[in-house]
């Protein structure tokens, strides 16, 4: 998982930086065809992360009867990602080829709304690859299941994985 995982990480950032640069170009009134550019990168981008990982780090879930705790978070995490990239690939419909029918105060707004939804993305992705990895080392409990600790480590493993930090958005005017 370690190749496909730092892939993935990577195609984060750069999704990062593409979004942040279309919410700053949305700000500043660039001109419509370089915020279309800014947009057809931004959704190729963003299919492409998608991609990887649906297809790379998401694994099928076992269906037991009995799933445990760490199955169960991994499926609702799941489950949120999977509405999150509903919204994703709504955004991407809408602007994919580089499409402005939106008037610039729309547009800002999706943005910030982008914005939001892959911040709490990123955020969930982490928890799950986490979780995942408690999962496939067999030897971790989750912190979040009765104070768990992993076998052998005096520390929790929170914090083991976090989460990029994303520059706050720019201010709406």
């Amino acid at each position: 998982m370690d190749v496909p995982l730092e892939r993935w990480r990577q195609q984060r950032r750069t999704v990062q930086q593409t979004l942040q640069q279309a919410l700053t170009g949305s700000l500043c009134g660039l001109r419509r065809s370089e915020l279309s550019a800014q947009l057809e990168s931004l959704c190729l981008q963003l299919i492409d992360y998608v991609s990887i990982g649906h297809l790379a780090i998401y694994s099928p879930m076992p269906r037991a009867r009995q799933a445990s705790l760490l199955e169960r978070q991994l499926q609702r995490l799941q489950e949120q990602i999977g509405r999150i990239t509903d919204r994703v690939l709504s955004f991407n419909r809408r602007y994919e080829a580089g499409s402005l029918c939106a008037s610039s105060s729309k547009l800002h707004e999706e943005l910030l709304r982008l914005y939001r939804c892959m911040s709490m993305r990123f955020a969930l992705e982490e928890q799950w690859v986490e979780l995942r990895l408690m999962q496939l080392e067999g030897s971790c409990v989750p912190v979040h299941s009765a104070g768990g600790r992993c076998a052998g480590d005096a520390g929790n493993v929170q914090g083991r994985l976090q989460p990029p930090a994303m520059a706050r958005p720019p201010p709406a005017l």
